[in-house]
This record gives C-alpha cells, structure tokens and sequence, in this order.
C-alpha cells in the first residue's frame, strides 16, 4: 500500500489550554471509607486463586451501600502486577488518600492499580439499587476470583 499527502502540513500551534474538565467533583467530605486489597493465592489443589480481602468470588464480601451515599475506596494491590479494577453501573472521580479531587475531575468506570500500589476514588451513589458487579478488568484474574458485588439498598 502506498500512501501520498498532499497539501500543507497542519499548523505547529500549541494545543490550547482548556482548563477545567467542567465536570463537577463529588465532595469527599463524610464519605464512607472502604478498602479493597487485592490478593493472590495458591488453594489446596495449587491452583491460583486471586481475590477482594482474602477472598475469592463467589466467597468474597458484599460491599454495602445505601442510595444516596458516597464512598471513598481504597484499593490497595498487594501484587506485583496490575489490575485494571472496574465497576459496573456507576461512575466515580478519583481522588487522593484524603478525598480529595485529583485533576482532571473526570467520570471512570475503570481504573488502573498499578502493583504494590494504592488508588483511591469517590462513587455517589445514585437511586438503582441492586447487586453491582465489581472486578479486574483482565478477565483471566476475575475468572481466578477477584471480582465482588456492591449491595445497593434504599
């Protein structure tokens, strides 16, 4: 394949500065703190085993919340590789160990928890309770057990 340009380069400017993101950050404020610590494990059989709190799914702890709450998770990677942590049906910010907002606010449903490091994040929860899937994005390890379930009550 052979590819030809024609006409004048795009101009060299600077990419502008926008500022802020203009999404509006949740108030860390009185969230309720939860921590995640991410593990692996060899079981009986010495098959590889990974889990949420010493846990494997469908063993692992429901994480309880209310409509209308905040959280601030803190998700701690005791591996020494990645987990892409991903939750499903709610967006959240991240944040710093304190709660507050860390720049650019913006929504995620997933987040990278680099190995033997923290992240830390704010989920407001909206009005859809139910049971909320919450794991590795890599799907080997939440096939290995690192997945959990968020309880949303009334």
């Amino acid at each position: 394949m052979t590819i030809e340009l024609e006409g004048e380069a795009l101009p060299s400017e600077k990419v502008p500065d926008l500022g802020q993101s203009g999404v509006e950050p949740i108030e860390g404020a009185g969230a309720t703190p939860v921590e995640l610590r991410l593990s692996a494990w060899n079981d009986d059989t010495g098959a590889l085993r990974m889990g949420v709190n010493g846990h494997a799914y469908p063993d692992a702890e429901l994480i309880r919340a209310t409509v209308g709450e905040t959280q601030r998770w803190t998700v701690v990677n005791e591996m020494e590789w990645d987990h892409p942590s991903h939750l499903h049906g709610f967006f959240f910010q991240r944040a710093d160990a304190s709660g507050a907002p860390i720049e650019p606010v913006e929504w995620l449903d997933t987040i990278n928890v680099p190995r033997s490091a923290s992240e830390h994040f704010l989920i407001r929860y909206d009005n859809r309770p139910g049971l909320w899937m919450a794991h590795c994005h890599i799907l080997d390890h939440s096939d290995a057990g690192m997945m959990t379930m968020v309880d949303l009550a009334r």
